[in-house]
């Protein structure tokens, strides 16, 4: 009766050993995939922080182009101002001119008259 409780004993232990390595084999093959998967998403994370890397550098750049477009543009907009200046003094000195040249120009015909009134005088006489 031992040996027959022993040998049933035996029997289940058998079954549960084979059990438990079928186990310990599906445990194992999904261990692997989850190594395989860990593997797969560090290689896209060091994929994804070199693209970081690169965006940052790339929006660093445009940063710095933005900031010297904005000076450029601050300058032209400076230089625009300057030259309307100037032109606008320029434009104010052109009709003190002609204000002048028109005084002139009269003046110079007023005093020709006088010296043709004069010159006639001096003739008739």
């Amino acid at each position: 009766m031992q040996l027959f409780q022993w040998n049933n004993r035996v029997k289940t232990n058998e079954q549960k050993l084979s059990q438990n390595n079928q186990q310990i084999n599906r445990q194992q093959s999904k261990i692997r995939s989850l190594e395989l998967a860990l593997t797969k998403l560090q290689h896209l994370n060091n994929n994804l922080e070199k693209i970081l890397i690169e965006n940052r550098a790339m929006q660093t750049n445009e940063r710095e182009n933005l900031r010297s477009i904005k000076q450029i543009s601050f300058q032209k907009r400076k230089q625009l101002i300057v030259e309307s200046k100037r032109l606008h003094n320029l434009s104010l000195a052109q009709h003190r001119i002609n204000h002048r040249t028109l005084q002139n120009s009269l003046e110079l015909i007023r005093l020709n008259k006088l010296n043709q009134t004069f010159h006639y005088k001096e003739k008739v006489r």
